[in-house]
C-alpha cells in the first residue's frame, strides 16, 4: 500500500509539472492607441495622424492601417511603426479615406483605435439666390460637421457663417452673369446697399478642372476675390481660417426667378487640400 501511495503521489507530481510546462501563460489582452486625430501638414496634400500610446507594456509596435474612399475591401495596413513612434505622416496620393492604428505584440493585435477620416461632407443640392432675389444669397459651411448651409446676406449676423454669396454686382436679378464672390466684395462694390456692414469673411474662389475638383485643390495664393458663375461646373474655395470648400453649380442660372442649384463638399482637417468625393 505504502509502495502504491509513494507512486501515486511521484505521478500527480509529474502531471503537473507537464501540465504548467504544456500550457503557457495566457497573453494579457492588447489595449489600442486611443485618441487618434487627424492633421495636415504645410503643404496641404500630406496627412499626419497622431494617437496616445497603448497602456499596455513591452508592445512591439503600431499598424497604420487605412480604406480610400470608395474602396470594396477592407481595410488596408499600409506601415509598421515601433513601440515608441504615436505619430505618422503619409501622401494618400490625392486620396481622402480613413485611418486607424492598433497596438501589436508577436503574433497578437489589439482592436483598432478610433477612426479618423479625411473624406470631405457633402451637402446636396440647396437653391441661391442672386443677392437681389426673394431668398438667401449667402452659403456656409458648419466648421464642426461639415454641413453647408444658405444665409441672408442682408443680416449682419449672417456674416460669421457666410463663405461665398452669388451676385450679379447690379440691380435685379434679371442680368447675367451672375459670379460667386467672397463675402467681403460684399462691402466694395454697389452690393453695400443690400449688405450690412459686418466682419465679412474674406475668402478666396477659383473656378478649378474636374480632375482638381477629384483630387486635389489648388494651394491658397491661387484663388481670387470673384469667379463667374458657369453652369455645371466646380469651384474651389479656400476660407480664411484656412479649410478648403468645393462648389458644384448645378445647370445655369435660372434668371426667372433669381436662383442657383448648387451642390457641396467641405474639408473638415484644417488646411487638407483632398477634396475628393
Amino acid at each position: 500500500m505504502r509502495k502504491i501511495a509513494r507512486l501515486t503521489g511521484v505521478l500527480v507530481v509529474v502531471i503537473g509539472i507537464a501540465f504548467m510546462i504544456g500550457c503557457p501563460s495566457p497573453i494579457t489582452e492588447l489595449e489600442p492607441p486611443s485618441n487618434l486625430t487627424v492633421t495636415a501638414d504645410n503643404t496641404g496634400i500630406r496627412v499626419q495622424l497622431h494617437w496616445d500610446a497603448s497602456p499596455t507594456a513591452d508592445i512591439d509596435g503600431y499598424i497604420v492601417y487605412f480604406k480610400a474612399l470608395g474602396a470594396k475591401g477592407e481595410y488596408v495596413a499600409i506601415d509598421t511603426l515601433a513601440a515608441t513612434e504615436t505619430e505618422y505622416e503619409t501622401d494618400p496620393q490625392g486620396t481622402a479615406g480613413y485611418y486607424y492604428v492598433t497596438a501589436y505584440k508577436g503574433d497578437t493585435e489589439s482592436d483598432p483605435s478610433n477612426e479618423v477620416s479625411t473624406v470631405p461632407a457633402h451637402t446636396d443640392a440647396a437653391t441661391v439666390y442672386e443677392l437681389n432675389g426673394a431668398g438667401g444669397s449667402g452659403y456656409g459651411w458648419d466648421r464642426t460637421n461639415g454641413a453647408g448651409s444658405v444665409y441672408p446676406m442682408s443680416q449682419a449676423s449672417s456674416a460669421s457663417s457666410v463663405d461665398f454669396y452669388i451676385t450679379n454686382f447690379a440691380a435685379g436679378y434679371s442680368v447675367i452673369p451672375y459670379y460667386i464672390a467672397s463675402p467681403d466684395v460684399s462691402q466694395q462694390c454697389p452690393d453695400s446697399t443690400i449688405v450690412p456692414s459686418a466682419s465679412w469673411r474674406v475668402n478666396g474662389i477659383k473656378l478649378v478642372t474636374v480632375q482638381e475638383a477629384n483630387s486635389v485643390l489648388p494651394a491658397a495664393g491661387n484663388y481670387v476675390s470673384y469667379e463667374e458663375l458657369i453652369g455645371d461646373s466646380y469651384y474651389g474655395v479656400h476660407t480664411e481660417d484656412d479649410y478648403y470648400g468645393l462648389i458644384h453649380t448645378l445647370g445655369t442660372p435660372d434668371v426667372q426667378h433669381g436662383t442657383q442649384s448648387l451642390e457641396t463638399w467641405f474639408q473638415l482637417v484644417r488646411g487638407l487640400r483632398l477634396i475628393n468625393h
